[in-house]
C-alpha cells in the first residue's frame, strides 16, 4: 500500500447536514450541506422535482452517501415557529431588545426568521420610539408571518411590550460598558418577568 493510499484511508470524511429548506411551513427541497455551506458546499433536492418530500430526502442521502459525506441529524425538521428553552418571549423569533446610543436608548421589536430557500438567518428590527408600541409588534410579527411562522396572541405580546417599555432600560452589562463608552451601539435583549408565566 503506498504513502498516498495510507493517508486518503487515514483522512476522515467530510461531515454534512441534511437541512429542510421550508416555504409557508412546507418542506420545498432538502439540501445537503457540507458545514455552514456556501459555493460548492450544498446541493439541493426539491419535492417537486423528485416526486415529493420523502422521495427529495432520499435522494439527498443517496447522493451524500455516494459522495462519502459523513452526515449528521437532519436541520430545519422542526416546524417554524417552535418556541426554545432559548426563547426570550412566549413566541419564537421575537424579542424585545434595548438600543443604548452614545446620547439616548430606544426600545426596539425584533424579528428573526429564517430565508426559506437558503435557510440563512433574517433579522429586523423596528423601534417603538418611531413606530409606537402596536406598531413595532405588528410589524414585526408581519415579518414572521410572511416567513410561514404561527402567529402568536398578540395581546399577551403587547402586554409583555409594554411591561418591558415601563420598565425602562436595564443597566448595560459591565462587560459591554467598555464599547458603549468608546461610543459604539451596545444592544440588551430583555427577557420580561411575566414571561416565565406564559
Amino acid at each position: 500500500m503506498s504513502n498516498k493510499n495510507t493517508a486518503q484511508q487515514n483522512t476522515p470524511p467530510l461531515r454534512a447536514h441534511l437541512v429542510a429548506l421550508r416555504r409557508n411551513g412546507q418542506i420545498e427541497a432538502w439540501q445537503v450541506r457540507i458545514g455552514t455551506g456556501g459555493p460548492g458546499l450544498s446541493r439541493s433536492f426539491a419535492a417537486r422535482k423528485y416526486g415529493g418530500e420523502a422521495q427529495a430526502l432520499a435522494e439527498a442521502t443517496r447522493t451524500a452517501e455516494a459522495l462519502g459525506l459523513e452526515l449528521g441529524h437532519p436541520r430545519g425538521g422542526s416546524p417554524l415557529g417552535r418556541r426554545t428553552r432559548l426563547s426570550p418571549t412566549p413566541a419564537a423569533g421575537i424579542r424585545f431588545e434595548w438600543l443604548h446610543y452614545s446620547l439616548s436608548t430606544v426600545l426596539n421589536v425584533v424579528a428573526t426568521w429564517p430565508e426559506p430557500r437558503t435557510g440563512r438567518r433574517c433579522s429586523s428590527r423596528f423601534s417603538v420610539e418611531r413606530n409606537g408600541l402596536d406598531g413595532a409588534l405588528d410589524r414585526a410579527l408581519e415579518c414572521r408571518r410572511k416567513a410561514g411562522a404561527p402567529l402568536p396572541d398578540r395581546q399577551q405580546m403587547l402586554d409583555l411590550l409594554t411591561e418591558v417599555y415601563r420598565a425602562g432600560a436595564p443597566e448595560v452589562p459591565k462587560r459591554r460598558q467598555r464599547a458603549m463608552a468608546q461610543g459604539r451601539t451596545v444592544s440588551v435583549s430583555v427577557r420580561p418577568r411575566s414571561a416565565a408565566k406564559a
